[in-house]
């Protein structure tokens, strides 16, 4: 609970600040960065459990109505596709899920850049994206790919060479902590500059700041 509610809003918001600040100014100040950080903690854990339980709970639904489906049809779960009918009757459940995590991309970089939050930082991501989910969509899912790579490759060295899984559970937890997340993080902030530039214009508001008077 600790990490959906304190650590992990703080990480992503802290690396979420330094790359936007990064592509805003061409550097970044850890001074800066904390003190944004830590001044809006609540405010960021808040906004992380709002999306965490509607995310799941849109999961859960279609994941049971899925459920009910194959209840209905009498699904025989001991057919030889019996594996590969479930894997995509639970990617077709989860798919709503990871259509609205992909119109929330924005959330993260609209809390640290505008200073929205809870309600108002869904609305304004839900808003940037529209007409782009299936782009932002495809953008995350390679990033999950990597992370996906990582726990199957954790599972075969399990399996070929007999490496404790506590141990291969430490190295590449420490992996996808340290490359993974903010990599997904960094990615984020692309995204949302990219929508602000194609949609809003944002590279234009910049060269007229830098316009004398």
């Amino acid at each position: 609970m600790a990490h959906i509610v304190v650590v992990y809003p703080l990480a992503s918001a802290a690396v979420t600040r330094v790359a936007s600040d990064y592509v805003l100014q061409g550097h970044s100040s850890l001074k800066n960065v904390y003190r944004s950080v830590f001044k809006t903690w609540w405010k960021l854990g808040v906004t992380n459990v709002t999306m965490t339980v509607v995310l799941m709970s849109i999961g859960f639904v279609f994941l049971i109505g899925i459920s009910f489906i194959l209840y209905f049809v009498d699904f025989d779960f001991l057919s030889n596709y019996s594996t590969i009918i479930l894997f995509g009757a639970i990617f077709v459940a989860e798919l709503p899920t990871l259509l609205v995590w992909a119109r929330w991309t924005a959330v993260y970089p609209s809390m640290v850049n505008e200073e929205v939050f809870t309600v108002g930082a869904l609305k304004r991501s839900w808003t940037m994206t529209k007409g782009y989910t299936l782009k932002v969509f495809l953008v995350g899912s390679l990033v999950l790919l990597i992370f996906l790579v990582a726990v199957f490759s954790a599972r075969i060295l399990h399996e070929l060479f007999g490496i404790p899984s506590y141990v291969l559970f430490l190295v590449f937890g420490a992996a996808a902590q340290g490359f993974i997340m903010p990599l997904m993080d960094c990615t984020r902030v692309v995204v949302y500059f990219e929508l602000r530039t194609r949609k809003e214009g944002l590279d234009l508001e910049k060269r007229m700041e830098k316009l004398p008077e």
